[in-house]
């Protein structure tokens, strides 16, 4: 694989990127709406996939009466996915080897997510990687979700690092077409929740991995056999 550009800063997503999380998120607005009796469209989770917590409570009061402040439809939301990232949320494969690769090599890195930082936050600690980032950026931290650019410039302005040497790491295409149009150089990685869009993702990409394990090899020339 060859690196035609230097880094200096990395922003990573969580859920499908840094963690196997996915699956905690498959079908949770139905869940949410039917625990208040209330009977949800068919594909709302599609239909929210780009939408924080907070814009998904918005549409659940706008969209279906719900007579509820944002704050507790997001509190009780989280609350139902709270035990997964606190006691099953895993890392996807190579995460913790690249991430003490970056540390070695003085990268900054920070967190920047749609979901409720407090969730991925146990979540990282729980995996020991938490103290890798400088910070973590939430859903809770940005007024909108990963269609805009907010939160990747958020996460930028922190790093103070030059956008022209600090990469994005998505898994989502929504997320990847962002962060590309704004300016940063993207690696897109695999995640079987968004399999339909891999030849756009990879297109897209700066990089396209399979595994972190990919990345970590070329980086210090070692057979990927090493790692399994």
């Amino acid at each position: 694989m060859n690196f035609p550009f230097e880094i200096t800063g990395a922003v990573f997503d969580a859920d499908g990127t840094l963690l196997d999380s996915m699956k905690a998120w498959e079908g949770l607005a139905e869940k949410y709406l039917m625990s208040k009796g209330v009977i949800p469209e068919k594909g709302l989770s599609q239909k929210l996939k780009t939408c924080t917590v907070s814009q998904a409570a918005q549409y659940y009061r706008e969209h279906y009466g719900l007579d509820l402040s944002p704050d507790r439809i997001i509190s009780e939301t989280n609350d139902i996915i709270r035990e997964f990232y606190e006691n099953h949320a895993c890392l996807k494969p190579g995460v913790k080897e690249l991430l003490e690769y970056f540390k070695t090599r003085n990268v900054k890195m920070c967190v920047a997510t749609a979901t409720d930082k407090d969730l991925i936050n146990s979540a990282l600690k729980r995996n020991g990687i938490y103290e890798y980032f400088l910070k973590v950026f939430g859903g809770d931290d940005v007024k909108s979700g990963k269609d805009s650019p907010e939160i990747f410039y958020k996460s930028l302005s922190f790093l103070n690092t030059d956008i022209k040497s600090t990469w994005a790491f998505e898994d989502a295409l929504h997320a990847a077409e962002t962060a590309k149009k704004a300016g940063f150089k993207v690696v897109c990685v695999y995640d079987s929740y968004s399999h339909k869009n891999q030849p756009e993702l990879m297109k897209l990409s700066d990089l396209y991995l399979k595994s972190f394990y990919f990345l970590l090899c070329s980086f210090i020339n070692f057979p990927l056999e090493f790692f399994f």
